[in-house]
């Protein structure tokens, strides 16, 4: 039998994981999800495939009722594929079971802005907005102000930027390659929102200062993170013409994390 391809072994834990979860075995479909997006993560594939692995572990632990869990898979695969529908009802989902109404209601205007008109995603936001504690809004101008500005740029990034640093603070204790990996992925996608955001800035320069897991160590390259966001530095880092002169731009750091 000639060996299957790097994508076919993807696709069969995938293919498992799904007749594990449509006959009620739980576990056993989080474990083959498992298995298939470690996969992804050795062979280094990203993308629509590695998101719905994480989608539809996040479909299994929400049955489980695993929220918090289903709500960093649903998210984490959102990051890979920003057009996938069933991650932002899953995430959106998660965020309702945990009864963080104005996440869920920000998660829903993500996704109807990136999807367009989603009954689904409308239905949820409006339950949303009805059990939101009424003290977080005195009136429903008010509260449409406070959803939108959920969903703002700043606000997103520093969602955005908060979730990695918790991942690269747990990667920190129990060196979980995934958490790194996430971690990495949210830093980007916080300096797509906003690229002057610190938290960003300042926890990519810190794995490529160290070459935390499997990231090549990269000092120059973490220098010029730091310098972008006006980080302290020793002295003699801040008066070296090769670090002042050379600005960081979106290019460079995406190549130092390739």
């Amino acid at each position: 039998m000639e060996a299957e391809t790097a994508m076919e072994q993807v696709n069969s834990f995938k293919v498992e994981g799904n007749a594990k979860l449509t006959s009620g075995d739980l576990m056993a479909a989080v474990e083959s999800y498992s298995c298939g997006i470690a996969l992804c993560q050795k062979l280094k594939i990203s993308g629509k495939s590695l998101g719905q692995l994480y989608v539809n572990r996040a479909q299994a632990r929400a049955r489980l009722e695993q929220h918090e869990l289903a709500l960093q898979d649903a998210e984490a695969g959102l990051l890979e594929d920003t057009e996938n529908g069933r991650g932002f009802w899953r995430a959106a989902s998660s965020a309702m079971s945990l009864e963080r109404y104005d996440h869920c209601a920000a998660l829903c205007m993500r996704g109807i802005k990136v999807l367009g008109d989603s009954a689904a995603l409308e239905g949820m936001l409006e339950e949303a907005r009805s059990r939101m504690d009424p003290t977080e809004t005195s009136t429903a101008t008010e509260f449409e102000k406070s959803v939108e500005e959920a969903t703002s740029v700043n606000a997103v990034a520093e969602e955005l930027s908060q979730r990695a640093v918790s991942l690269l603070q747990s990667y920190q204790r129990e060196a979980n390659k995934e958490d790194l990996q996430r971690a990495v992925k949210l830093f980007q996608a916080t300096l797509q929102e906003d690229p002057q955001n610190e938290e960003a800035l300042i926890g990519l320069g810190d794995i490529l200062d160290a070459g935390m897991g499997d990231i090549p160590k990269n000092q120059d390259a973490a220098k010029k993170l730091w310098l972008q966001c006006n980080f302290a530095m020793p002295p003699a880092l801040e008066d070296s013409p090769q670090l002042t002169d050379c600005p960081v731009t979106g290019v460079q750091w995406k190549d130092a994390l390739s």
